[in-house]
């Protein structure tokens, strides 16, 4: 998910009265399951003893409820071993995995580090 609306966060967004406020939509198989995917999510985070408190999971806490976050929010991502590089496969030795655990990953960005990229690809630094 890319959320770049500000003045609502992503917790506020995936509420079922805001689903209307999405862009995009056709390109979410099932935008009401990711929606509710988002607010397990950050039940789990925020309410569940063994995590609520982890400084692990405070990144992806303020993406969920700053209003003023932007950037994109990967659920569940999943990565197939066989498509990793040789160099990678090489690190992975022994390893009898056909793919990895799922992750959830979040990673912010500006409307000014977006319009840099298009302008000047070479020169973006982050």
């Amino acid at each position: 998910m890319f959320k770049g609306y500000e003045g609502l966060s992503i917790r506020q967004l995936v509420e079922t009265i805001n689903l209307k406020l999405w862009s995009g939509k056709r390109y979410v198989t099932d935008a009401a399951g990711a929606a509710k995917r988002v607010r397990d999510l950050h039940k789990k985070i925020t309410k569940d003893e063994a995590f609520k408190d982890d400084p692990r999971y405070e990144a992806l806490r303020t993406a969920l409820d700053d209003p003023n976050w932007n950037g994109v929010l990967v659920l569940d991502m999943s990565i197939n071993p066989s498509n990793l590089p040789a160099q990678i496969k090489g690190l992975m030795g022994g390893s009898a995995r056909t793919s990895f655990a799922p992750i959830t990953s979040v990673f912010p960005f500006s409307a000014y580090a977006i319009a840099v990229a298009i302008r000047r690809p070479n020169r973006l630094r982050l």
